[in-house]
């Protein structure tokens, strides 16, 4: 409520990353397990509420999903002013140890493929990816999707956008 008295023109992604970029981090630098982003800091969020942050955001697939899939396209948007670059990254489990970069790119994509990921080669069990946006003065801003089951079993070639997903539920394919 602050940050739109202040600025009511913000989305409520704008707002999300805001508040996030405002945090004091805590533990380990950036987004960790014990912490998540650190703590809230309302001043620092009040101080950036007239900024113009990146709005990273995977739109497919959604968190809790099942994939029976060989190739992954990974899409979404990288909107805001000041881009410099993203980065999509998966990883095992809901909060993963080590990340593995899919894609890297200076391109700013608005409602298009982030990343493609070759799903046949994974292991199967539930992963999380991250999409990283960096802007002109080195500030991230990221966005994450969990709970990505990956079945090898029953593996076809398709597209996130024209798979028929049933959240937590193997998906048969006839």
């Amino acid at each position: 409520a602050l940050l739109l008295a202040k600025n009511p023109t913000l989305t409520n992604e704008e707002i999300r990353q805001i508040i996030r970029n405002g945090t004091d981090d805590l533990g380990t630098a950036g987004k960790d397990a014990n912490f998540g982003y650190g703590r809230i800091n309302a001043a620092g969020s009040m101080n950036l509420a007239n900024t113009d942050p990146l709005t990273p955001i995977i739109t497919s697939p959604s968190s809790r999903i099942t994939l029976i899939t060989t190739s992954l396209q990974v899409l979404g948007s990288v909107p805001g002013p000041n881009f410099s670059s993203y980065k999509v990254e998966f990883g095992l489990g809901r909060t993963p140890t080590s990340w593995t970069l899919a894609t890297d790119s200076t391109t700013q994509v608005i409602n298009g493929v982030l990343a493609t990921i070759d799903t046949s080669t994974l292991a199967e069990g539930f992963y999380a990816i991250r999409l990283t946006a960096k802007d002109t003065i080195g500030k991230s801003y990221q966005f994450q999707v969990f709970d990505i089951k990956v079945d090898n079993k029953n593996k076809t070639d398709l597209k996130a956008t024209d798979l028929q997903i049933e959240r937590m539920f193997e998906l048969q394919i006839q």
